[in-house]
């Protein structure tokens, strides 16, 4: 039985759309219940188009939503300046977090000026420090992910030592294929979300997609299964529709 729910849309724009719908529902309902609404966003190119309509959501009345009750985090980054090209926060900045005009209390960025290890500490206790607890594993109201070809999401891929990580919250990574570091919230943080929404564009994610929603164990997205609820957002082309 495949896990989660299947929305399928049209094309990358349609997947945007509807996932900055879901990010607004999902808003409207954390804020009521618990005064704020706590983030993850993804990285990756497959986001971009979400980040620019939601942008647009945000700074439009009807959205419901007050800036100041959101607080945005990053799933993964990698060991760049956050002024890089590669900068997962650069981007999330320069097509979100900018337009939206959102505070910058409420931006909880990766600090890669540091080593890995440190950045990766700094970033979990920053975690702990807004969640106000010190032990155990904080619950993200939403968490965007991708999908890699190789199954990988967020900074877990294939065979990595971290995708066994049970006590930690952020990690830092060697990437051997990659030739780098990376940081990554961890499979428990994940997992603990009360709603987690992957975002799947293109036919080349097909069959990965297939395989990850039946449970190929040997996939890191397939260690994804939140307490909350799970979307998986795809176009026609991955989702195998005409």
């Amino acid at each position: 039985m495949a896990r989660g729910e299947l929305v399928i849309c049209k094309d990358p724009d349609s997947v945007a759309e509807k996932a900055a719908e879901f990010f607004i529902e999902c808003g409207r309902k954390s804020i009521a219940e618990h005064g704020r609404f706590n983030v993850v966003l993804s990285g990756g190119s497959t986001p971009k188009l979400m980040f620019e309509k939601l942008a647009v959501k945000l700074t439009h009345a009807t959205s419901q939503i007050d800036l100041k009750d959101i607080y945005f985090f990053l799933g993964d980054e990698r060991m760049v300046p956050p002024n890089s090209d590669e900068s997962n926060f650069r981007m999330a900045n320069e097509m979100l977090l900018k337009p939206a005009n959102v505070p910058e209390a409420n931006i909880l960025r990766f600090r890669t000026e540091l080593k890995p290890n440190a950045t990766a500490s700094i970033y979990a206790a920053a975690i702990r420090e807004h969640f106000d607890t010190a032990s155990g594993i904080p619950a993200f109201d939403l968490v965007f992910l991708g999908l890699g070809t190789d199954g990988h999401t967020a900074s877990l891929f294939p065979g990595m030592e971290v995708l066994h990580v049970s006590d930690e919250l952020v990690s830092a990574v060697f990437v051997p294929q990659l030739d780098a570091f990376r940081l990554t919230l961890t499979v428990p943080v994940l997992n603990a979300a009360s709603a987690v929404a992957f975002l799947v564009t293109g036919e080349d994610k097909r069959d990965v997609l297939r395989r990850v929603r039946e449970g190929d164990e040997r996939l890191p997205a397939s260690l994804i299964s939140p307490a909350g609820k799970l979307v998986w957002f795809a176009d026609e082309a991955a989702a195998g529709q005409p």
